[in-house]
């Protein structure tokens, strides 16, 4: 065989070398799904299948790929209530009765709230509120103290029978909760 002869099959055996190398890397990390499941329970993080403890609270920027559920409560209220900062902070739905034509809800104060569980300016927490009653019952979003209670423009914070409303809470500056109030009503 001629050196050119040679050099070409040796090019091609470098070349269905390297193409079997990527084939088998690409296998195993296909075979190797590498998605954990991670759970999240106070401020410890830990692997489900092995238990294994991964580290505490986590400060910097996560990227969940596919879809994250975040878990919570749901808490059933009756009557004019006043909601504890617990209520609040472990829910992610109350359920709320009336029980008479209109009645109230009243928020925690802000400081209750950010001694729970938004102790930073910027922290923010979403709770969905059902009305639970029968005809015409209302129920009404209270302020507590240095709450600062606000609705989309042309809304109110009233929550009509058999609706919901989105409460978006956020530590504005550390003193005071700002609360944004969005009822949602049944789609036809």
């Amino acid at each position: 065989m001629n050196k050119a002869k040679l050099k070409q099959l040796s090019m091609a055996k470098s070349l269905v070398i390297l193409v079997l190398a990527l084939v088998a890397t690409a296998s195993v990390a296909l075979a190797y799904n590498g998605v954990a499941e991670i759970v999240v329970e106070g401020d410890m993080n830990y692997q489900q299948d092995s238990g294994e403890k991964l580290g505490g609270v986590v400060f910097e920027r996560e990227i969940f790929a596919n879809q994250m559920v975040v878990g919570g409560s749901v808490k059933t209220t009756t009557g004019t209530s006043t909601l504890s900062s617990v209520d609040v902070c472990d829910s992610t739905l109350i359920r709320h009765d009336p029980t008479s034509t209109t009645t109230t809800l009243t928020l925690p104060s802000a400081s209750e709230m950010i001694t729970y569980c938004l102790p930073s300016a910027g922290d923010r927490i979403e709770i969905l509120v059902e009305n639970t009653g029968g005809s015409s019952e209302t129920v009404t979003i209270a302020a507590g103290t240095n709450i600062d209670l606000q609705e989309p423009d042309g809304q109110n914070v009233i929550i009509g029978q058999n609706n919901y409303a989105n409460l978006t809470l956020v530590n504005t500056d550390g003193s005071t909760i700002f609360v944004e109030v969005d009822e949602t009503i049944p789609a036809d």
